[in-house]
């Protein structure tokens, strides 16, 4: 971390001499730092997990904001008290858990897609086994849900309409050569694989 931190901010020597001197003091002591000395290490590694993400060379308050982290994690570390957070730390917290958050919805959208695929491919390749799309349209219904709170009209009307395809599928008997003329089994693959790509667009 410590040499990284030359690289993204050439004028960041500050932080990386205050981070360098904490490491030296835990390796020496054994011990894990003072809570108070934690929480400047956790705001100054968050900081620079956000300006490798979104580094803009042009921002000069990078310089100036790490020099005074710096400061800070030197306080803290000759036995000073925490000191507030000031408006650009608690915004740099609420991204770095946005960032986490979405994660987690993506990861959660990922698996219910796949497990979606799975049952959708083993009817088509056995359209008899009807019972294999029971579960689908509430897995379905349940990414809808997600989708909506992500203000996601658009994928979220697309998962509906292939919630009720799915629907007519489980609850009637369908004639495969029927199917694959009115082009049903290929809406809804390709409605699969636009959903697929949607969720990978999220994370990005």
């Amino acid at each position: 971390i410590v040499d990284s931190i030359s690289k993204l901010l050439p004028d960041g020597q500050a932080l990386s001499r205050a981070l360098g001197a904490v490491t030296e003091g835990i390796a020496k002591t054994g011990k894990p730092p003072e809570p108070a000395l934690g929480m400047e290490v956790a705001t100054s590694i968050l900081y620079l997990e956000a300006g490798f993400e979104d580094f803009d060379p042009n921002d000069t308050k990078l310089a100036g904001r790490a020099n005074h982290l710096a400061q800070r994690v030197e306080n803290a570390r000759m036995g000073a008290s925490n000191q507030p957070l000031e408006p650009w730390m608690e915004e740099l917290y609420r991204r770095v858990s946005d960032r986490q958050t979405m994660g987690s919805v993506v990861q959660e959208l990922r698996a219910s897609l796949s497990e979606v695929e799975k049952q959708i491919d083993l009817y088509f390749r056995n359209p008899a086994q009807r019972e294999v799309l029971i579960p689908v349209p509430g897995q379905l219904q349940a990414m809808r849900g997600v989708l909506s709170v992500l203000d996601m009209d658009q994928a979220s009307q697309a998962v509906l309409r292939m919630s009720e395809d799915v629907d007519a599928l489980a609850s009637t008997d369908v004639d495969p050569k029927q199917a694959v003329e009115t082009g049903t089994f290929t809406r809804l693959a390709d409605n699969l694989g636009a959903l697929s790509f949607m969720i990978d667009m999220l994370s990005v």
